[in-house]
């Protein structure tokens, strides 16, 4: 078992490395180590060529240049985005028109394929694979396997992305079972294709770019004194530098995190700014984890941390998040100042999950932000990010956006204060305001969803629109009321309605998921703070919250008329 790699930056430019041998089709073509700064290490392995042909270019270093049971590990780019822009070609063997190998390769620009070469005769492993459109000039991730009859292939963005786990391609053949070249290649006589890594495992090893247990830390600071007094403000920058032999094709994720003290035992106001870049297999580097603990109105407790396993702090369990991220802290020691907070995230089953959301679990949380050093070698104490409550969210399918509210923030709202208006005031039903005579209790119906084939078809039809036929209750009935469900799929779940007529309910927005035949309700009726409104539930307007007789703008405004 071997493991071997190269980043080119050892063999001489402008020539084929020597150690590397043209195969198959020979004519025609350049293999040669080129300089550029966007490569790794500074350098690549180019192929240009001017007619359709077969060609590969194999290693013949590692393992004698021929294997069984091989890994193939490159990063590659095309000027173009067409079809046989590349091979990693496995078991090896033959000459021009006698090819015969095992191929990874793109059949088109939107499609991978593993593919037999034998004696020259192409067929294919198994059908192709859709993926995204291939973009010219970007760098992309490629591994090929074989280990016995077993053939994988996966293909991934080159930009420091994590290797995904799931192969993108499994196959089984067993018509080349001998050792045979490794190495890559494509058939397309048009655009130049770059290798600037490569590495290779052999006898059933997997290939693997080693990281030097030799990184180190670098550090700047520097140190801004407004005043020799204890008000000093100190600004401290830190980045990770990787040594040489950490390649960017392992970094994993990329962290920023802003903290702000307002009150520092010290009495010095002090900002950090850390940047960490953590790659595969290299140690962390940071003793500091973020945490964020959350409160749903439910009384559940759910824990989340940016480091990269489950953490327990001040009691409660955190669980590893690592789509999990903060935009940078705001606090303000300023009364009156506002201070706030963006939390981000992937929408999941096991962390927040859009049902949740929907029923309004975390409308109101409480959530703490710490900043925990997890290793504690050095009692070290937990610094406070930032405590407050689950504001405004923004979400889709799968993304997730909180706003953080701190107990300051709430300083910056407007008042609440009444206005002498013609419409009532007052919020609709004694439970909901206590100056309203009206009780919601009594005006409550149950139902159940008849036909949800609706008459109209406006957005999300279904899950907005549907009809109970054995409602009797008039034209505009329940318009802005309120629906909760008592079963189905939106059990416990709660919609305004727009509008009621002959039966149908029109909610104001789609609900989590489709309503179904027999899905139950409760209905409450709605008020639209008119006189006419106010009178269908009570004998007069005795306790009405509105002044109707009251002059509007345009009156006090008006002037007299001199024709009048």
């Amino acid at each position: 078992m071997a493991q071997d790699f190269t980043y080119f930056e050892g063999y001489t430019t402008g020539v084929q490395p020597s150690d590397w041998s043209s195969r198959w089709v020979t004519t025609g073509e350049t293999w040669a180590v080129q300089e550029a700064a966007d490569d790794i290490r500074g350098k690549h392995l180019q192929h240009d060529r001017t007619t359709t042909a077969r060609r590969l270019l194999s290693w013949d270093t590692p393992a004698g240049g021929s294997d069984t049971d091989t890994d193939l590990l490159v990063r590659w780019r095309s000027s173009t985005q067409f079809g046989e822009q590349f091979y990693l070609a496995l078991r090896g063997s033959g000459g021009a028109a006698t090819e015969t190998g095992y191929v990874f390769r793109n059949t088109a620009s939107t499609s991978i394929q593993i593919s037999l070469f034998n004696a020259g005769g192409l067929s294919a492993v198994g059908s192709a694979v859709s993926i995204p459109s291939i973009i010219p000039n970007a760098w992309y991730w490629l591994r090929f396997q074989a280990r016995g009859s077993a053939l994988k292939a996966k293909m991934w963005s080159g930009d420091h992305e994590a290797e995904p786990a799931a192969w993108t391609i499994e196959r089984t053949n067993s018509t080349l079972a001998g050792p045979g070249w490794f190495g890559v290649g494509n058939a397309a006589s048009s655009a130049t294709r770059r290798y600037d890594a490569v590495a290779v495992g052999t006898a059933g090893d997997d290939a693997v770019f080693p990281v030097s247990e030799d990184a180190r830390t670098t550090q700047a600071a520097m140190l801004v004194l407004d005043a020799p007094d204890a008000d000093a403000r100190m600004t401290q920058l830190a980045a990770l530098v990787l040594a040489e032999d950490a390649p960017l094709v392992e970094a994993r994720a990329t962290q920023v995190v802003a903290l702000t003290l307002a009150e520092f035992d010290a009495s010095i106001r002090t900002t950090q700014v850390a940047m960490l870049v953590l790659a595969d297999q290299v140690g962390c580097f940071t003793r500091w984890a973020q945490t964020w603990t959350i409160t749903r109105t439910d009384g559940v407790v759910q824990g989340f941390t940016s480091l990269d396993r489950a953490l327990t702090f001040r009691g409660a369990a955190h669980q590893s998040c690592g789509s999990m991220s903060a935009t940078a802290v705001e606090v303000s020691s300023i009364v009156g100042g506002q201070g706030s907070q963006e939390l981000r995230g992937i929408l999941s089953a096991a962390g927040v999950s859009e049902s949740d959301l929907y029923h309004g679990l975390y409308d109101g949380a409480l959530l703490e932000s710490w900043l925990v050093p997890w290793e504690n070698s050095g009692g070290e104490t937990p610094v406070p990010l930032i405590v407050g409550v689950l504001g405004q969210d923004r979400h889709d399918v799968n993304e997730l956006s909180i706003e953080i509210l701190t107990d300051s923030a709430k300083l910056q709202q407007s008042a609440l204060l009444e206005i002498f208006t013609p419409t009532c005031r007052y919020g609709f039903g004694a439970q909901n305001d206590a100056r309203c005579p009206v009780d919601l209790t009594a005006l409550t119906v149950s139902g159940t969803v008849t036909t949800t084939a609706v008459p109209v078809s406006p957005n999300n039809a279904a899950r907005r629109v549907f009809v109970d036929s054995s409602r009797g209750e008039a034209d505009r009935h329940f318009d802005l009321g309120q629906i909760t469900w008592t079963s189905g799929a939106n059990s416990g779940a709660s919609s305004e309605i727009k509008s009621f007529a002959a039966g149908q309910f029109v909610l104001w927005d789609a609900t989590l998921n489709p309503i179904a035949l027999g899905d139950g309700y409760d209905a409450t009726p709605g008020c639209n703070k008119s006189t006419t409104d106010h009178l269908r539930f009570n004998a007069d307007l005795v306790d009405f919250g509105g002044f109707p007789h009251v002059p509007g703008i345009d009156s006090i405004s008006d002037t007299p008329d001199a024709k009048g």
